[in-house]
């Protein structure tokens, strides 16, 4: 790597470390370049060429955001032996948890009240923001492939029909043939986990509503159900 090329990557190492660190200290509203620039001891003009503006600031610590929780969850994918369904489910919902957990602000960024007057460029931010549901659509796959589903009746398959087709539309482009039950099933189960964070990470029932940690347990089994049945006692 020339000396330019390491100064940008150390760069812009410095800027999203910054970013991150704005971000902690006062949300996606106290973003700024100046702040920014402040935070970093250089002139806004040594910034613009990384983040011109406050949308391309957001936009930067957006896809970094996306990126590190869906390698947090890979990673913990990964460590479960593929042929172990329900075993790959519950670690991607653990791990999303544990991302979560340890990075609150990154959380909300991505998942919390969109910022007032931003609008997400997809062309940057589709891709990162949909490997985590790619990848549970995949275990989906594997899971009709196996001969594993869950039966909801005729009335679940009948939403799903209608309710899924624009996924379903989705993952055709990205390689991934699914039955519209199963990706009503993954859709509702991925909700629950959200869900359960957004109620834990915000308190919406309170911070001492419930014992967060194992309701959780709760919610991963009843996603687990959602999408591959009852497990055979």
């Amino acid at each position: 790597m020339g000396k330019r090329a390491e100064h940008r990557e150390t760069t812009g190492r410095a800027i999203l470390d910054g970013g991150l660190r704005l971000l902690a200290d006062g949300g996606a509203t106290g973003l700024t370049v100046r702040g920014l620039a402040r935070d970093l001891g250089m002139v806004p003009s040594g910034l613009y060429r990384y983040a011109a503006n406050r949308d391309e600031l957001l936009t930067l610590l957006i896809v970094h955001s996306h990126g590190d929780l869906a390698d947090h969850v890979r990673a913990a994918h990964d460590r479960v032996d593929a042929a172990d369904l329900r075993g790959r489910w519950r670690a991607t919902a653990h791990g999303i948890r544990e991302w979560s957990l340890a990075h609150p602000q990154e959380f909300a960024l991505i998942f919390g009240t969109p910022v007032p007057g931003y609008h997400a460029p997809p062309e940057r931010t589709e891709e990162p923001g949909t490997r985590v549901l790619l990848m549970l659509a995949r275990l989906g796959a594997d899971a009709e492939a196996a001969g594993v589903h869950a039966a909801h009746g005729d009335r679940f398959d009948a939403a799903a029909a209608t309710g899924a087709a624009p996924a379903l539309a989705f993952l055709a482009q990205a390689g991934v043939v699914l039955t519209a039950p199963t990706a009503l099933a993954g859709i509702s189960a991925w909700q629950l986990v959200m869900g359960s964070l957004l109620s834990e990470l915000f308190g919406y029932l309170g911070h001492d509503g419930l014992d967060f940690a194992s309701a959780f347990e709760g919610v991963v089994l009843a996603g687990e159900q959602l999408i591959f049945g009852p497990q055979a006692s």
